[in-house]
């Protein structure tokens, strides 16, 4: 993740590591990778799979999938090249076949970016069914992250990058609320749809990313800032679109939503329009391209996705969450 301010910087020095990569290597040199969200017999209904964290000597992945019925939700995770992860990653599905994807991705050149994204994703309700909802949920894990900051850098931006911070990314679809999405911050959520031949992409909202100033992030939670009610000015800490802003096409054969973080999409555009990105919604389109049509559960959909950017070269941290729902459950 990409600095959040272009104040004169404050290094953060992260503790000294206690055991070198070498160590690290020797002592994992004998355990043999495996997928891991593959590991578990994928048509299992009503289950919820927990991989087992997946150690080589650089890459560090976890992740975790659950299906039930026509639709199922996944996440997972890389470490990448970094020493830690400062991503975290929801999926919850329920009975009624609501569901809820997030993820947070903690602040490069923040202090204890790592805990800032965990406390996010440990604040979330188990269901976002409002817009309101959402606007509170989002407003929680603020708070949340906020309390991590020493007491004399809450109330001064001059100090705000001693205070820890994390993007947010959430997806949620109840009966009765339908798609909400809550986006601060760059982590991207892309809305695909499957027809008869292949997946389409359409990336939603806009990159809270000020493109003249490298890594300034505009919306983030943990900022020494008050959170205003919703609407309450033209400035709001957050966006968030529901079922009416999402414009899809007639009856697809499916439906999926997948919140990518910078650290993957930023690797998939590069691998397939070779740093080509000045077309339309290039984020949306490398996603969808990165799926087939046999791919038709979301652990496939977020295997699929990552392995595309392992492929092209991770920079930084790399999280993926997807929900996959057959056009059934709409009818």
């Amino acid at each position: 993740m990409t600095n959040t301010t272009n104040a004169a910087a404050v290094q953060y020095e992260p503790p000294a590591r206690r055991r070198t990569r070498a160590a690290v290597a020797q002592n994992i040199a004998t355990k043999a990778p495996r997928n891991p969200l593959l590991s578990s017999a994928p048509g299992r209904q009503a289950a919820s799979h927990a991989d087992k964290t997946v150690r080589t000597a650089t890459v560090i992945s976890e992740g975790r999938h659950k299906a039930s019925g026509a639709v199922s939700v996944a996440w997972l995770t890389d470490t990448g090249p970094r020493d830690e992860n400062q991503d975290r990653a929801v999926a919850r599905l329920h009975d009624d076949s609501s569901w809820l994807i997030a993820v947070a991705d903690g602040l490069g050149g923040h202090p204890r970016g790592r805990d800032a994204s965990k406390t996010a994703i440990k604040a979330l309700p188990r269901l976002i069914d409002t817009q309101e909802a959402m606007y509170q949920a989002f407003k929680a894990a603020h708070e949340t992250a906020f309390k991590l900051a020493p007491q004399y850098a809450r109330y001064s931006r001059h100090e705000v990058r001693k205070c820890p911070a994390s993007t947010l990314c959430v997806a949620a679809w109840t009966p009765a609320g339908g798609l909400l999405v809550g986006i601060a911050g760059d982590t991207r959520p892309v809305v695909l749809w499957r027809d008869d031949d292949s997946w389409h992409g359409r990336t939603l909202g806009r990159l809270h990313r000020n493109i003249s100033i490298y890594g300034y992030i505009t919306k983030y939670l943990g900022a020494p800032r008050s959170w205003p009610a919703m609407g309450a000015n033209d400035r709001d800490p957050m966006d968030i679109f529901a079922d009416d802003d999402i414009d899809l096409p007639a009856d697809p054969t499916a439906i999926a939503v997948a919140i990518v973080s910078d650290g993957a999409s930023e690797p998939l555009v590069r691998e397939v329009y070779a740093g080509k990105t000045k077309q339309a919604d290039p984020v949306g389109k490398a996603i969808a391209a990165c799926v087939t049509p046999d791919d038709r559960e979301a652990h496939t959909i977020a295997t699929r996705i990552m392995d595309t950017a392992r492929t092209a070269g991770l920079t930084d941290n790399a999280t993926v969450a997807v929900a996959h729902i057959t056009a059934a459950t709409n009818d």
